[in-house]
């Protein structure tokens, strides 16, 4: 068996959400809890550390949390002080870019997005070929779909480093979906016109006029980016007069969502851009909620054909599918048990962990095959 020594840096957060874990975070946490590196791996981050309290963690001061420089300079010491064989950085490319000009070949970048393409044009071109090279000094790419994989592989054909998808894991041990499930339709996203919040209240406060015995959920963060989107929504509800059946609530933590998902009959993602994974859609499927998806970019992915699937400008066909799902009792339960069926084979946390591990192994064992060539 393989010891290898890893650093995993998370990227630098935005003064409001730095108490709170994000979708990377729990990606990280569900990832190093189920490798068999667990206990050889040290996690660089901010003030997050409650969340990772049962892992070996490093800290990043202050000072050097908003300063790329500074906070590679920084990982680039922890990483040689704990003697790191592999250093993974996950988002923040700049991180990675200025890691791996100190530490060649040593720095697997993992993304949780589409990869950066360029546009024609002089200026862009020089752009371009400094970023090849930042790539080239990388030790592999790590992808969070095989939509990402594929746009980068389209942009950038000249890239032959060591590649893999890994998707978002889930411990579905600690999924317990409800049954029967409350007659109530759950949203949870970010508040911002991207994830196509206020198309599905408008929806929502549609289907909810026409049937009364139901209810609705928003589970909202990041509100504060956008107040006014945040009046559209509750505007939306309240013009319809459901409001007393529609909660909107904010920053429910990752608990508090997993038991919305387990409880409600009726879930949606009506993401308007190319969502590069689509966390919320495993978690509606993990707690057996019948899906409603714009199925943008890896969303289709995550559910396979285990949900309805409809244009995020089409407020119309939201409408429609969620009158669907509610007078159609043996479709609604078809897509909750078989979709609950499909992510647990699919998004297992122990097998995408293994498949992570052994690609890291990979690499790690490549590099030192090229150390030793030249040593001797």
């Amino acid at each position: 068996m393989i010891t290898m020594h890893l650093l995993v840096v998370l990227p630098r957060r935005s003064p409001v959400d730095r108490n709170i874990p994000n979708s990377v975070d729990l990606c990280v946490h569900d990832l190093v809890a189920a490798s068999r590196h667990r206990d050889t791996t040290c996690i660089l981050a901010e003030h997050v550390h409650d969340f990772f309290k049962e892992f070996e963690t490093a800290d990043v001061p202050p000072i050097f949390a908003n300063h790329t420089a500074l906070l590679a300079h920084h990982a680039a010491r922890v990483a040689r002080r704990r003697g790191a064989d592999l250093i993974v950085v996950h988002q923040h490319f700049q991180i990675a870019a200025r890691l791996a000009r100190m530490l060649p070949k040593r720095v697997v970048f993992h993304a949780h997005g589409f990869y950066k393409r360029y546009s024609s044009g002089l200026l862009h071109s020089v752009r371009r070929g400094i970023r090849l090279r930042e790539l080239n000094r990388l030790a592999g790419l790590v992808h969070v779909s095989e939509a990402c994989c594929a746009h980068f592989a389209c942009a950038w054909p000249e890239v032959s480093l060591p590649r893999a998808v890994v998707y978002n894991g889930f411990d579905f041990g600690q999924w317990t979906p409800t049954r029967p499930k409350q007659s109530e339709i759950l949203c949870v996203g970010r508040c911002v016109p991207e994830k196509g919040i206020l198309e599905a209240a408008q929806a929502v406060a549609r289907v909810l006029a026409e049937r009364p015995e139901w209810r609705a959920r928003f589970s909202l963060s990041e509100s504060e980016r956008d107040p006014a989107y945040l009046q559209k929504v509750q505007g939306a509800i309240t013009a319809a007069a459901v409001s007393d059946r529609v909660t909107i609530e904010l920053n429910v933590p990752w608990r508090g969502i997993k038991d919305r998902c387990e409880q409600a009959a009726i879930a949606l993602v009506p993401s308007r851009w190319r969502e590069p994974f689509g966390r919320t859609a495993l978690e509606a499927h993990a707690g057996g909620a019948a899906l409603i998806s714009s199925g943008s970019g890896g969303l289709r992915e995550v559910s396979g054909p285990h949900a309805l699937f409809v244009d995020p400008a089409d407020i119309d066909g939201f409408a429609n599918a969620i009158r669907r799902l509610i007078d159609d009792e043996d479709l609604r339960r078809s897509l909750s048990d078989g979709g609950a069926q499909y992510v647990r084979k699919r998004f297992s946390i122990e097998a995408v962990a293994a498949a992570y591990d052994a690609y890291l192994e990979e690499v790690w064992v490549k590099l030192s095959k090229r150390s030793k060539c030249r040593a001797d």
